[in-house]
């Protein structure tokens, strides 16, 4: 794994400061393949505004163009009596994992969350990885990831299937928070792709506007008419913009 992680990475070359301690992941061994138009859609940018034009959510805007690919999630769209075929993995710029483009043996095309060191070729077995299965039928102990269709979805995360019974299924996510699922609830064997995305090192500031992240001001550097913690005084309590406390405040039960 050492060696695979050595390759797959790159640290640019300092010839400009742009480029100085920049660490990205080489995506040569992806599909080369042209994307499907029939699971893929235009997404516009919305800056943080509701549709009201209103900014309902700060230090958002100014990304680059997207395109939304449709992801079976859930494995609804197939029947387990289907031989999926993976043809290629492919770049999803809306995650940080993998996505893979398979069809079955009625040729319906869709993508799916890529697994770690996933083959590319058919299976019929029900233990592959990336499989999706019912919780219930599977192993306890196993790892799964993209369960529910909601948790352990990022890169390189899973979960593991402590107990599987009539009662539900209890799995540990990737957070180490135990939670009851039911057992008809759906997960993929395996974990995620593309473990070494906690690797990449953006290396300017630019590589986050491209992402949408716009600068974040301190409060303490602002005028004291734009926020509480403004102005030349200094001390107190930390506050929001709206004059609310900021730390040391309970925000969960």
């Amino acid at each position: 794994m050492r060696n695979l992680t050595i390759k797959s990475i790159v640290k640019l070359k300092t010839k400009r400061s742009s480029c100085k301690n920049r660490v990205i992941i080489c995506r040569s061994n992806l599909s080369k393949l042209l994307y499907s138009k029939s699971l893929r859609e235009k997404v516009s940018n919305s800056g943080g505004r509701n549709e009201t034009g209103r900014i309902t959510t700060r230090h958002r805007g100014g990304r680059n163009k997207r395109q939304l690919k449709y992801i079976d999630y859930s494995g609804s769209q197939t029947v387990y009596s289907d031989l999926i075929h993976y043809i290629s993995s492919e770049y999803d710029s809306n995650r940080s994992g993998l996505i893979s483009r398979v069809v079955t043996k009625q040729f319906d095309l869709m993508y799916r969350l890529s697994s770690l060191n996933q083959e590319l070729k058919t299976y019929s077995d029900s233990s592959f990885n990336g499989n999706i299965l019912k919780l219930k039928e599977i192993r306890a102990g196993s790892s799964v990831y993209n369960i529910d269709g909601k948790y352990c979805r990022a890169a390189g995360t899973s979960g593991r299937l402590l107990r599987n019974d009539s009662s539900g299924c209890l799995v540990r996510l990737s957070s180490k928070v135990t939670k009851w699922f039911s057992g008809e609830s759906t997960a993929s064997i395996g974990s995620s792709s593309q473990d070494i995305y906690k690797l990449i090192k953006k290396g300017k500031a630019g590589a986050n506007r491209w992402l949408g992240h716009r600068p974040v001001v301190r409060g303490n550097a602002k005028n004291a008419v734009d926020h509480p913690n403004g102005g030349k005084t200094r001390g107190g309590q930390s506050k929001t913009q709206w004059g609310k406390q900021a730390k040391w405040v309970k925000k969960q039960k």
